[in-house]
């Protein structure tokens, strides 16, 4: 089903596109390629913080959208590939974040629409944001029995770097609730990357004896107020976990009294974000108005800032090559 989500500030109709099996129900917009809600059947909660329209989603950009080329920080928005210098926009202290103004986040994709699937593809100019490279992505959403899938898929003329995430912000209790604080969290890594007061890595620790540990479930808040200096670093959990094992495997679990959210992944970890700078003075859906730690994101991604750091893996996407990673969503009551 397909209907109107409202106009841009540039005039352009935007659409929204719903997905519905047994238990779920997923509505989509092709401003950011974005997911708007993410609705449980059975007890008939949306998930999802977000709006009732394309609009709003212009002011809180990067919610629910999809971000690229490159999610999360660029040091000084410089990077080295294949020997030449690159220089990105920068939009956060003096690096960049989330590829500043050229972020997919901003952009209309086109979309094709096949049963419980749509597919939302988009053409970025070499030279777009900095970035090399005469680039053809697609985002595809497909619903499926065990939940629902998100894949990146991306194509080059030259090599590029590649890295997309979902910027979903989730509640279990709602998109009006006013905290996810006692929400419980487990995620499946044995190490974190460190992070300096400008949220740029800095190294890899352990998660063993640390607020970082969430191997087992714990609640959300339980340590996010200790004297940490990696916590003060990220006002909260603002962290890249780097997830044990390799290929599709799950990453973390979000879970209340009712409902239990799981999130699988073939990519190398999960950036874990309590909405620590919500400002809670902006109306969204429901009446909810996202204030601070009202909701958590968990962006499966590669490790931030990558392409200055050859230790990690790479997000590079070969000329003529291909590059591809998915992510699944499994929402059921408990």
């Amino acid at each position: 089903m397909i209907k109107n989500f409202g106009i841009t500030k540039n005039g352009q109709e935007a659409h929204l596109f719903t997905l519905e099996n047994e238990n779920i129900i997923v509505t989509l917009c092709e401003h950011g390629a974005r997911m708007v809600s993410f609705i449980d059947k059975k007890t008939g909660t949306d998930i999802l913080q977000g709006f009732d329209d394309v609009s709003g989603f212009e002011k809180m950009k990067s919610m629910g959208a999809s971000v690229g080329r490159v999610c999360n920080r660029i040091t000084k928005g410089t990077f080295t590939l294949n020997r030449q210098e690159y220089h990105t926009e920068i939009n956060e202290y003096d690096n960049t974040r989330h590829s500043g103004s050229a972020t997919f986040a901003n952009k209309m994709f086109a979309y094709d629409v096949e049963g419980n699937k749509v597919t939302f593809s988009l053409e970025s100019p070499d030279g777009e944001g900095g970035f090399p490279g005469n680039l053809h992505v697609e985002i595809i959403y497909e619903l499926k029995d065990d939940g629902l899938y998100y894949t990146f898929c991306g194509t080059s003329d030259k090599d590029t770097p590649l890295s997309v995430t979902n910027h979903a912000y989730f509640n279990l209790n709602g998109p009006a609730d006013n905290s996810v604080l006692d929400h419980e969290l487990q995620v499946c890594a044995s190490s974190f990357m460190t992070i300096d007061p400008h949220e740029l890595i800095t190294g890899e620790a352990k998660t063993e004896g640390t607020p970082f540990d969430f191997r087992e479930f714990k609640r959300v808040g339980k340590d996010i107020d200790a004297e940490d200096e990696q916590l003060k670093n990220g006002i909260g959990y603002d962290h890249h976990f780097v997830i044990d094992g390799e290929g599709m495997r799950k990453h973390c679990e979000l879970r209340n009294d009712v409902l239990d959210l799981e999130v699988w992944s073939d990519l190398p970890g999960v950036q874990v974000y309590t909405s620590n700078t919500n400002t809670g003075d902006i109306p969204g859906k429901q009446g909810g108005t996202f204030p601070v730690r009202s909701s958590i994101c968990l962006e499966t991604q590669y490790v931030p800032d990558a392409l200055n750091h050859p230790e990690v893996e790479q997000p590079i996407l070969k000329a003529g090559g291909i590059l591809k990673h998915t992510t699944i969503y499994k929402l059921h009551k408990r």
